[in-house]
């Protein structure tokens, strides 16, 4: 008698175990399900709120085009649009003697490099050696307001093209006005000029555009199309 109570009372200490086993197991399983659970979550809300990352990419911009033709002015502005400033807070410019370098950063584009070389007829000597594999954008400015000196800024920008630059390099020419005026050089008779001279836009990746004091868009958009991260 007195071995059957021992027996069964053994055998309820095991099957309290065994419960207790199973109950802590239970436990840990639905812990560790309930973690995975917040873990997930929890990346999913930080894939969904954090920006996507935009790889560090440069690309590097040359402006060139006859002294006072308003090349350091474009380039204050766009950095000042970059930066959300106004566009006419600008520092007081001064004429390029050799060339100079500047960066622009804009959300959501490559970093630009901007390399800017003088238009003095001394500067224009060593134009050439600015012109390298190296450049994704060529932005050749010329002053609206000279109409003077039209021709032989085309003259100029002719002998650019056909020094066979790489053919991945954008070329823009800006008829830049320095007043909020229209310029008195359009697009139009730009492209005109050019045919005359045998130059093709579309053959030659050739972009106009117009710009002033208060406007530089046109600008901008040809640009940053130019080096966007799809193109």
């Amino acid at each position: 008698m007195a071995s059957s109570m021992h027996s069964q009372r053994r055998i309820s200490k095991l099957l309290l175990l065994s419960f207790s086993v199973t109950a802590v197991a239970a436990s840990i399983v639905a812990l560790l399900f309930y973690w995975r659970k917040k873990q997930k979550e929890t990346s999913t809300d930080l894939s969904a709120t954090s920006p996507p990352l935009v790889p560090l990419i440069q690309r590097r911009v040359l402006f060139l085009g006859f002294e006072r033709s308003g090349k350091s002015t474009l380039i204050a502005k766009l950095q000042n649009s970059a930066s959300g400033a106004q566009l006419n807070e600008l520092a007081p410019i001064h004429a390029t003697y050799g060339f100079q370098v500047s960066s622009i950063e804009r959300k959501g584009f490559p970093i630009l490099n901007i390399w800017e070389v003088g238009g003095s007829t001394k500067c224009q000597e060593y134009w050439d050696k600015f012109l390298d594999s190296d450049i994704d954008v060529l932005v050749f400015v010329i002053g609206a307001d000279d109409t003077d000196r039209l021709e032989k800024a085309l003259d100029a920008f002719v002998g650019i093209v056909e020094k066979k630059i790489p053919e991945h390099v954008s070329k823009v020419v800006v008829s830049h006005c320095q007043h909020e005026k229209a310029g008195a050089i359009s697009k139009e008779r730009l492209e005109s000029a050019l045919s005359s001279r045998g130059i093709s836009c579309e053959l030659n990746s050739i972009f106009l555009c117009e710009t002033n004091s208060s406007n530089i868009a046109p600008l901008e958009s040809i640009l940053y199309s130019s080096v966007s991260l799809e193109s």
